[in-house]
């Protein structure tokens, strides 16, 4: 694990095994790309305005490596089985997050942030459950 997180852990502890009370399988799929306002150059008209880069490619017109957004899908299984098989979730999950410029460490860019959040809502209106309200 993270031998450094419990510096004051004796030697005779560090090789216990840790108990399981339950297995569980579970499916992650993560993008993470950065998201530019640049207008004129999206090739998205659906999105006008922001354009995408690979994770870390920097837009080099503006110095910055623009908006981090990540998406996840995540989903639970009973057995490795249906893990494999892709059958019979018992749980499920979508996360998106976005980051201020420059990693959150600068401004929002309000023009990024109304888009994903446009882009959301469609997720929403095309697989969304009106009784989970995000």
């Amino acid at each position: 694990m993270f031998p450094w997180a419990f510096p004051n852990l004796p030697t005779s502890k560090q090789s216990n095994k840790v108990s399981t009370s339950s297995t569980e399988y579970w499916w992650v799929l993560e993008h993470s790309a950065y998201l530019y306002n640049s207008p004129g150059s999206a090739s998205n008209s659906n999105h006008p305005g922001v354009t995408s880069g690979a994770e870390g490619e920097e837009d080099t017109s503006k110095g910055n490596k623009g908006t981090r957004c990540e998406s996840t899908f995540t989903l639970k299984y009973k057995s490795l089985d249906d893990a494999i098989q892709d059958k019979n979730p018992s749980y499920g999950e979508w996360s998106l997050r976005i980051y201020a410029t420059n990693d959150g460490l600068g401004d929002w860019d309000n023009t990024i942030v109304t888009t994903v959040n446009n882009m959301y809502q469609q997720m929403l209106n095309i697989i969304g459950d009106p009784e989970y309200d995000c």
